[in-house]
């Protein structure tokens, strides 16, 4: 019986959407010997010349999927004959078989964009600000050092800043913050940027010339705005002020800092101090010199007479317990 037209033009139809083949001729593939990829995902078009009678065919060929490139720094090596024996068992619909020619291998190198380091600066620099106006006022954040381009696989570019949490992060002269560069969601590389810094906030400084030693007095400082990152991560001291000791030097209009100040000791060096012997219910005193400072509890060096010296422990302001 033969069909009708209409039959005929049904049963074409079958055969083409279950898949039939629609190419006249197989498929040619010509293997490149060069090439480039501008994503680490690595479809058979990248590398080859594909064609086919069947136009879709061609393009499913083209887009399968042959492979995962590795660095960006180093072109990845792909052979003729192990892409031609995955081909086989991957060919899609439509594609009776395929016919290799060119290169025996490939050589493909991913393709890279230039990134500008301003980017880079600019984000870094508006977190950091960010953050350090949410305690300090006055805020100045300055590139130190300049970087060079980057230049990284072609993708989406996403970046994100490392900072320390919020309020946990005093304010330094030198500042550092960690750049991740994220390609399609994947970190690819962390550049270091550094920052000169200003943060003010309210604090202290002294209003004269004062020597490692001195012990304050309401005359000595002054409440002022200061500059808290020149403290290099010293904090401003936030208790009373009075009666606390100097670690080292100060010039008039210095900012206090927690770091230059140190509780004073009951002994002091320099200080005349009694020596206190007890035995039994008797308690004898005598006079000596402290060659140390000390706080309650330490023993500290006396010197009694001449050249003599002893150890006393200290028990009290000027006292010490032999």
């Amino acid at each position: 019986m033969t069909p009708t037209p209409l039959i005929a033009r049904v049963i074409v139809a079958l055969l083409v959407a279950s898949g039939g083949c629609a190419c006249a001729a197989p498929a040619r593939i010509a293997l490149k010997a060069q090439a480039e990829s501008a994503t680490r995902v690595l479809r058979l078009g990248d590398i080859a010349e594909v064609s086919c009678a069947d136009a879709a065919a061609a393009q499913a060929l083209a887009t399968l999927v042959v492979g995962q490139l590795g660095s960006a720094a180093a072109p990845s090596r792909f052979e003729r004959a192990e892409l031609a024996r995955y081909a086989a068992r991957h060919l899609p619909p439509g594609v009776a078989g395929v016919e290799w020619s060119g290169a025996d291998a490939v050589s493909v190198q991913l393709r890279t964009v230039r990134i500008e380091p301003d980017r880079l600066v600019a984000r870094a620099a508006a977190d950091l600000r960010a953050h350090l106006q949410a305690n300090y006022t006055d805020v100045e954040v300055l590139p130190a050092g300049r970087i060079e381009a980057l230049r990284l696989p072609a993708g989406e570019l996403a970046l994100a800043t490392h900072l320390a949490a919020a309020g946990a992060l005093q304010p330094n002269r030198h500042m550092r913050v960690d750049v991740d560069l994220l390609i399609d969601g994947e970190r690819l590389r962390t550049v270091p940027l550094w920052f000169d810094v200003r943060a003010h906030a309210d604090g202290w400084t002294v209003v004269k010339d004062l020597p490692a030693g001195h012990v304050l007095t309401p005359d000595d400082v002054a409440r002022a705005r200061v500059d808290v990152a020149a403290l290099n991560g010293a904090a401003p001291p936030s208790a009373e002020l009075v009666g606390l000791r100097l670690r080292r030097t100060l010039h008039a209009g210095t900012a206090l800092s927690a770091a230059a100040l140190e509780d004073t000791p009951l002994v002091a060096r320099g200080d005349d101090v009694t020596l206190e012997l007890r035995s039994g219910g008797v308690v004898v005193e005598s006079r000596a010199t402290a060659l140390g400072d000390g706080r309650a509890g330490q023993e500290v060096r006396v010197r009694v007479t001449g050249s003599e010296t002893l150890r006393g422990r200290v028990i009290g302001a000027g006292r010490l317990a032999l």
